[in-house]
């Protein structure tokens, strides 16, 4: 029966590459939960500017204009904190995406290593199997001769 002494490691390594697996689509998540973030404010801020346009050409007071532009300025504040926040997210995604093509790469290694003690295996196995088949065959050969 085959018995590959470095199961331990595979196993190990199979696991952890889950790990990190889960790990990156965790952080693909963020990502994309911090994108529609950005894109929502990107929305707004075309919206608020939109207004500030419409009003132009209608009598209203400086206070509202002052306001629409105000928070115009802050939705530009936050798509410049939310770039930042995708951007760091982006880099988090790209580390564990290193990490996950490391991983699966220590496991093909060590599953690569385990075909080969298999199929080396199966070699030796099918030499005893024909030594003893020919054992088998010469003893036969020599029980009818010798009747």
């Amino acid at each position: 029966m085959f018995n590959f002494r470095m199961q331990t490691i595979l196993d190990v390594r199979k696991t952890l590459e889950e790990k990190i697996i889960f790990e990156f689509s965790e952080r693909q998540k963020e990502l994309q939960q911090e994108t529609e973030t950005l894109q929502l404010l990107q929305q707004q801020k075309a919206e608020l500017i939109d207004t500030l346009r419409n009003i132009q050409d209608q009598k209203v007071p400086v206070i509202e204009i002052a306001m629409q532009s105000a928070m115009i300025k802050r939705r530009r504040k936050e798509e410049e904190l939310q770039k930042e926040a995708v951007k760091n997210v982006t880099n988090n995604v790209d580390k564990k995406r290193d990490e996950l093509l490391e991983a699966r790469k220590k496991k093909k290694a060590m599953e690569i290593y385990k075909t080969r003690h298999f199929e080396k295996y199966q070699a030796e196995e099918r030499i005893l199997e024909r030594t003893t088949i020919d054992e088998l065959v010469v003893t036969g050969h020599n029980r009818r001769t010798e009747e």
